[in-house]
């Protein structure tokens, strides 16, 4: 009796093996082998495209993983079918296309593109309203350049008056002139005047030194 009980101990496996009804014991990699082109159809089947799959076939095998971790007989009460299923169940495309929905894929955007210029749309999103269809890109970056050009000559110009700085501050944002005028600690309708009036006209007088020279109109002659 002694030497027929050791005959049946078999030595402990280094890597796991988890018995399944279609194969005997396998280890993981070797279920994942034998499933992940099945499982592959089956979601394609359900209407899951192409560059959703390696998600959907890591997160499903993942959960099947974790279970296995726990219940290592559980593909011994499943068939092969049933395995599958139980992967496609647990791949969480709803989650993942909720997040997606959020923005706009440049992939979709390109295969729905018949001109070629979807990348131009899915940087900036302004071309519904701009007059040009191939530059609108490299005109916006162009019009940035501008803005950070003169807002760089100007601060430069006024770095030493912090009463020009503080009205360059809110001629270009949204801030109210009381709280503009609290961080000088000034009159604000003096501090207006004196300096955020002629600050303005110098604004409007370097964009439009900009405009003017973008599209080519003849410099006004002076009286």
């Amino acid at each position: 009796m002694t030497s027929e009980f050791r005959s049946q101990i078999r030595p402990y496996p280094r890597t796991p093996v988890y018995p399944t009804t279609w194969a005997g014991y396998q280890t993981f990699d070797q279920i994942y082998d034998n499933l992940a082109f099945y499982a592959s159809n089956v979601m394609k089947n359900f209407g899951i495209r192409p560059h959703e799959l390696p998600d959907c076939l890591q997160i499903g095998f993942m959960v099947l993983w974790e279970t296995l971790t726990q219940q290592p007989d559980f593909l011994a009460q499943k068939t092969r079918r049933q395995a599958v299923f139980f992967i496609l169940a647990r791949c969480k495309i709803s989650s993942m296309r909720y997040g997606e929905g959020r923005y706009d894929r440049l992939d979709e955007l390109i295969t729905d593109d018949w001109h070629d210029t979807a990348d131009e749309h899915a940087i900036t999103g302004l071309e519904a309203d701009h007059d040009e269809r191939w530059a609108a890109w490299a005109t916006d970056v162009d019009m940035r350049i501008d803005i950070e050009r003169i807002m760089v000559k100007l601060a430069a110009k006024y770095e030493h008056s912090p009463k020009h700085l503080v009205a360059l501050y809110f001629i270009t944002t949204q801030v109210n002139r009381t709280d503009a005028a609290s961080i000088l600690r000034t009159d604000k309708f003096r501090w207006h005047k004196r300096y955020v009036l002629p600050l303005r006209a110098e604004v409007q007088y370097e964009f439009a030194q900009v405009f003017l020279e973008r599209h080519g109109y003849p410099q006004p002659e002076s009286a």
